[in-house]
């Protein structure tokens, strides 16, 4: 699959491939540094790989519905850190996202809570082996 999306990357995009250089440049100077830049794609790729190590690991052990139920409450987060942290202006529809994927949240969290548990019950007893004569 890779080769084919390489592919098709530089098919898409190959009036962007004489930029490339300059581009790598000015964000590296923009960063301070070729070292700089280096150790932020790093950085960037081994906290991307180890997202996708602790999703796997999540939807091993949660149901479908709890993971897509996460993945909700992450977009959210990472959203609302973002415009905390970096100070950007958020719009009255996605303030309505939000609160819908809140509400969302808390009513499949009151929905579960209240429902009868569906613990695994013990398995019937094996019947005996009969012989025949």
């Amino acid at each position: 699959a890779a080769p084919v999306a390489f592919g098709f990357a530089v098919a898409m995009e190959s009036s962007m491939w004489a930029n490339a250089p300059a581009m790598l440049a000015s964000a590296a100077t923009a960063m301070g540094g070729t070292n700089v830049l280096a150790g932020a794609v790093l950085l960037g790729g081994v906290s991307f790989f180890l997202y996708n190590q602790l999703a796997l690991i999540c939807l091993d052990s949660l149901t479908p519905l709890s993971s897509s139920i996460g993945n909700v409450m992450k977009r959210v987060f990472v959203v609302a850190v973002s415009v905390t942290l970096m100070g950007g202006a958020v719009t009255d529809q996605q303030l309505q996202g939000f609160g819908l994927a809140m509400v969302g949240v808390a009513a499949y969290s009151l929905a579960s809570k209240s429902a009868p548990s569906q613990d695994k019950a013990d398995p019937p007893a094996a019947k005996p082996a009969t012989v025949a004569a």
